[in-house]
């Protein structure tokens, strides 16, 4: 139950001691403005001076320009913000409208402490940022920045924060983050946040576990793939994980050995959570969107992994630090490589992620297909308290040094800021340069502005840089080609889908002419599996605005996903179209939006690849699709010559001089 400020029941450390439910409360700082573009930021007129109070308005618009309405104090006191999500800057006394509402907080900030439920950090110049909800509207966040000091509110926000419901800092050191817990009427610190996952008993477990099976089995395309590639026995690995059952007792057990036998089976654009489609009605329940999120954030918050500023390099089966650092006084130069974390080696730290499961995402874990093992650059644990993690590393000449970093000593790290906005431009006379971030629809109306600059131009060579492209939309590349082609491109998909009765209930949930031409065909190269193939054409043909371009297009291709992936493959299928670059971690292909899925009593979501596209495919690893058409063969030194050059070079220079890709797209006819 959510108690209004005016039923508030005051302790004696001046904060509310009413129960509240925790499970209400935003999981993250980070979580309270994602979603939300509704924000007003709050500032303060109260502090000792005008000019202190100028002073951190000024900063609270830098920090927050263009992301909402700013307001000071005694304004907002007068207005409805029920609607908004609140952002307040000031010192407790000094915002008048924190003043105000700041008692429904468990915290109280003196001249000489801070406390923080019951957690008490004593000392000066300290810093709190904390959400908690809008006392208007509990439907709403507020985020705090606040200092015991004023001079310490300007530049609060250069403290690493946002993954906690709290941190408390001092200058930038981090002395706590956590989260809030209401245990019998007391308000508590936690180490993870309540997030409220249904009870479950052990034979409920057993239930969503054999519906998650039988999911699996019927929708999961890459079972005899994975055993070829992989040497991964899906059936076994399902059979083996259920019998872990009877040890565990928690939701969040459950969910660690859902996430584990997920990361295991190696699927595409297959995780943990799921978006809100309506393709996925009577297949996801609707309480179980509310659990999304939730259950995403435990898995990022309880696995291992890089949570620390130290960016590493993968090259030909090692591990090398990106860029140069100084960590406690010593400096630690780029391209040294990473012999042991805590004594173990990078890859048995790896392998050790690949078998207890990682965060839900698409590129926490890549496979190395030259070598036949997993890497991750994040393997690098988040140092516990004031643990430290011990790093030993080796220069090129043999050389050792050992590199120490604590949760608030981490060190710094100077890696020069990537281009990763959309861009068109002539290069080096005629070569038309495209760089492509994001498969984002809305960014076709931008490349037919910046195009048509060009018509006429005497252009040699395209060259599209989708490098880190993370997917999105087939739309979009295929809407940039439309603007410079001169002929229409036909492409052929082979795509296959198990034959099964999930598969034909979703397929009459969204009828489709290719669904109903699909043919059950058995693999002769995946052991005669038996699919329904679906084999149609799909035609690209040239915008009316089009530069129609009939000369090579060159498209550089390094860590991309989805339908980056998709537009990397559909080089092989055009003579125009030439990709360049590095192999891909993550399986690639073409396809279409993943099905998605809840289980019934943990209300668990997942997202499954049901698509396995069979374009031009004679082995199970070209099902991967994960190579390009021309392989670039740099050593080490130009790998970190090329990431350590930074959008501050211009654009020609860092092309034709940093940068291997397009050197390779330069000389390649």
């Amino acid at each position: 139950m959510i108690v209004l400020p005016w039923a508030l029941a005051i302790s004696a450390n001046g904060y509310s001691q009413t129960p509240q439910d925790t499970a209400t409360l935003p999981l993250s700082i980070n979580a309270c403005l994602g979603n939300n573009t509704n924000v007003v930021i709050i500032l303060p007129t109260g502090e000792a001076t005008k000019e202190t109070c100028d002073r951190i308005g000024d900063y609270a618009k830098r920090a927050f320009k263009n992301r909402g309405r700013f307001l000071d104090d005694t304004a907002a006191l007068k207005e409805d913000l029920s609607g908004y999500a609140i952002v307040t800057y000031g010192t407790p006394t000094g915002n008048l409208w924190t003043k105000q509402n700041l008692k429904t907080v468990p915290v109280a900030i003196t001249k000489d402490k801070i406390v923080v439920a019951d957690r008490e950090f004593k000392g000066t110049n300290l810093r709190f940022i904390t959400l908690w909800l809008n006392p208007g509207n509990p439907t709403k966040p507020w985020v705090i920045y606040t200092a015991q000091n004023e001079t310490d509110v300007v530049g609060i926000n250069g403290v690493f924060h946002g993954w906690a419901q709290f941190h408390v800092a001092k200058g930038t050191e981090l002395l706590q983050s956590g989260y809030y817990s209401h245990e019998k009427g007391t308000w508590v610190v936690s180490e993870r946040p309540d997030f409220g996952f249904p009870a479950l008993t052990r034979q409920q477990m057993y239930e969503d576990y054999d519906t998650f099976t039988n999911i699996v089995e019927q929708v999961f395309p890459l079972t005899e793939v994975n055993r070829q590639v992989y040497g991964v026995d899906i059936h076994k690995l399902l059979s083996e994980n259920r019998s872990q059952i009877e040890g565990i007792s928690h939701t969040e057990q459950f969910v660690d050995l859902i996430n584990r036998t997920i990361a295991a089976c190696r699927g595409s654009h297959f995780w943990v959570g799921c978006q809100r489609s309506k393709s996925a009605q009577g297949f996801v329940d609707e309480e179980a969107y509310k659990h999304v999120d939730k259950y995403q954030l435990y898995l990022s918050s309880a696995n291992k992994g890089n949570d620390i500023a130290i960016l590493l390099l993968y090259f030909k089966g090692n591990y090398y630090t990106l860029c140069d650092g100084v960590c406690e006084g010593i400096t630690y130069p780029k391209g040294l490589r990473v012999l042991a974390c805590d004594g173990k080696t990078p890859d048995a730290i790896v392998n050790a992620l690949a078998q207890s499961g990682v965060s839900p995402s698409w590129n926490f874990l890549s496979w190395d297909y030259d070598r036949n093992k997993y890497y991750t650059t994040h393997f690098i644990p988040f140092p516990k308290s004031h643990s430290p993690v011990v790093i030993q590393l080796a220069q090129a000449d043999g050389k050792l040094l050992t590199l120490k970093v604590t949760a608030d000593k981490q060190g710094t790290w100077r890696m020069p800021q990537p281009d990763r906005k959309p861009l068109v431009a002539l290069v080096n006379g005629n070569i038309l340069y495209i760089k492509l971030p994001s498969m984002d629809k809305n960014l076709i109306a931008f490349y037919r502005k910046e195009l048509l600059k060009y018509t006429g131009e005497p252009i040699h060579k395209v060259v599209v840089d989708i490098r880190n492209n993370g997917g999105g939309s087939d739309d979009t590349w295929s809407g940039l080609l439309s603007l410079l082609l001169k002929q229409k491109l036909v492409l052929t998909p082979k795509w296959a889908i198990k034959n099964s009765e999930i598969i034909h209930r979703y397929m009459a949930r969204n009828p489709n002419p290719y669904h109903e031409s699909a043919k059950v065909e058995k693999i002769a190269f995946l052991n005669n599996e038996e699919f329904k193939v679906i084999e149609f054409s799909r035609v690209i043909s040239p915008d009316p605005e089009s530069l129609n371009l009939t000369c090579r297009i060159f498209v550089l291709s390094e860590n991309v996903y989805s339908s980056a992936g998709g537009f990397m493959n559909i080089c092989k299928d055009s003579d125009q179209l030439v990709s360049v670059g590095l192999p891909n971690g993550q399986i690639l292909g073409q396809g279409s939006d993943p099905l998605a899925f809840s289980l019934p009593n943990s209300k668990i979501t997942f997202s499954i690849e049901a698509i396995l596209d069979l374009t031009d495919c004679k082995t199970a690893r070209d099902t991967h699709h994960i190579d390009v058409e021309v392989r670039i063969t740099p050593t080490l030194e130009q790998l970190l010559d090329y990431y350590n050059t930074g959008s501050d070079v211009p654009l020609e220079k860092r092309l034709n001089e940093h940068d291997p890709f397009f050197k390779k797209a330069l000389e390649t006819d």
